[in-house]
């Protein structure tokens, strides 16, 4: 008896994923994502007070991932601080698995993050131009979450950031320090669970000569729900020292 039922619900489900999914390949086909270009820059504008320039193509992806890449990517520094750019990326990837957005999931393939080119200041009153990123635009407090509303569910399979840069300027004390050639790889998120991390790099600061080479191994627990972090290390390396501690 309950078969007849059974290849009925079948069939309705699959017609909803078609229907879903020539939704999306129509979207991919006919819409170009660089028309909402503006859209996005005037969005981030209007959450940071920043302005952001993306001066490359963004293309997109369909099946098994839906996924977009941006190039030449910038975001401008705030007022007071030096003119130009905060920070830069070369090329950003991120994709989303379909299916698990039909059942309250949302699954990322490897973000991956190229060319990162970040300039961090504190200026001679120690303010840095990371600060109004840190403590948000509003200032309302967010409202608590309800009981009926449900969560969804986050995992990402991995983050990636390839040849980035980080540079450090005190105007007040007038040290400068960069991390260059930096490489990180980090294993997957999700609401619990621990990732591995691992990542290189070469730094430098103000009166070195030569680049001291980093490389670093551990792991990064992120439990979202008691928003906690535990971060651990394995294997801290700096040229020819080794260290191994627990944070």
């Amino acid at each position: 008896m309950l078969k007849p039922y059974l290849r009925w619900s079948l069939r309705i489900f699959l017609g909803f994923v078609a229907v879903v999914a020539l939704l999306i390949l129509f979207v991919t086909l006919f819409v170009d994502p660089n028309d909402y270009r503006a859209d996005i820059e005037n969005y981030v504008k209007e959450k940071t007070g920043r302005n952001l320039h993306i001066r490359g193509k963004l293309s997109v992806s369909v099946f098994p991932w839906a996924g977009i890449s941006v190039h030449q990517i910038e975001l401008d520094n705030p007022a007071n601080f030096s003119k130009g750019r905060f920070a830069s990326i070369g090329r950003l990837d991120v994709k989303a698995r379909l299916w698990s957005l039909l059942f309250g999931k949302l699954v990322t393939d490897r973000l991956v993050i190229h060319d990162l080119d970040l300039n961090w200041e504190k200026d001679a009153q120690g303010k840095s131009n990371i600060d109004d990123l840190i403590a948000g635009k509003s200032t309302a407090p967010t409202p608590p979450p309800t009981a009926t509303k449900k969560r969804l569910d986050l995992s990402i399979r991995g983050i990636e950031v390839v040849n980035a840069k980080i540079s450090f300027h005190d105007r007040k004390t007038g040290d400068k320090q960069v991390f260059d050639k930096l490489t990180m790889h980090v294993g997957s998120l999700g609401s619990a669970g621990a990732s591995d991390v691992d990542f290189t790099m070469l730094w430098r600061k103000s009166g070195m000569v030569t680049p001291i080479n980093v490389k670093f191994k551990g792991s990064l627990e992120v439990d979202t729900e008691k928003q906690v972090l535990k971060f651990v290390t394995k294997n801290f390396q700096v040229d020819e020292m080794r260290l191994s501690l627990q944070l």
